[in-house]
């Protein structure tokens, strides 16, 4: 796997996880991000070699927030690349596609205010499990997105089960 956006995109398209997501909602509907979390940093570094960290604190640029820190639910490092260049990924597990879709794109313009001269984000991706598939109805949500700095985008959707998916927003750093 050369980028984050392939590895992200082959964990959410593995049957074994698929399942497991399945399994989770038919069982406890909302409620699994921590599992998730836990479930891709394990596959990341298992099967994929990166070094993977949970909830990490990271610096803001505090003349673009009020905000000293941030939580990042996954943050990684490629084994391909150099030490100091880190992709952040943040979950959301929900069965309300548009309370999900929101949160996840203010998470990535959130993101993108971390302290660059100590966090050199290569790509920030939200990946949104929830309900409902059909459509773009967040232009909106992603126009703020492109407002910003990031020049480069990806949005996916994977089918889990006919009435759940997985979208993903990728922010790539300009500097790819």
């Amino acid at each position: 796997m050369n980028t984050l956006v392939e590895t992200v995109s082959e964990f959410v398209k593995s049957a074994a996880i698929k399942r497991k997501i399945v399994f989770f909602y038919e069982q406890h509907g909302n409620g699994f991000e921590k599992w998730l979390q836990f479930e891709m940093m394990h596959w990341m570094q298992e099967k994929q070699g990166h070094k993977v960290s949970l909830e990490a604190g990271i610096a803001a640029d505090q003349r673009m927030t009020s905000k000293t820190k941030f939580q990042v639910d996954v943050l990684v490092k490629m084994k391909n690349q150099a030490n100091h260049i880190f992709h952040a990924v943040e979950l959301k597990v929900t069965k309300g596609k548009s309370t999900a879709m929101r949160k996840a794109v203010y998470d990535l313009i959130r993101l993108s205010k971390a302290k660059d001269s100590e966090w050199d984000f290569r790509s920030v991706t939200a990946m949104v499990v929830c309900e409902g598939g059909g459509g773009n109805k967040y232009e909106e949500y992603l126009k703020a997105l492109k407002a910003g700095e990031k020049q480069a985008w990806v949005f996916e959707r994977h089918a889990i089960k006919k009435k759940w998916r997985i979208n993903l927003f990728i922010m790539l750093a300009s500097a790819a």
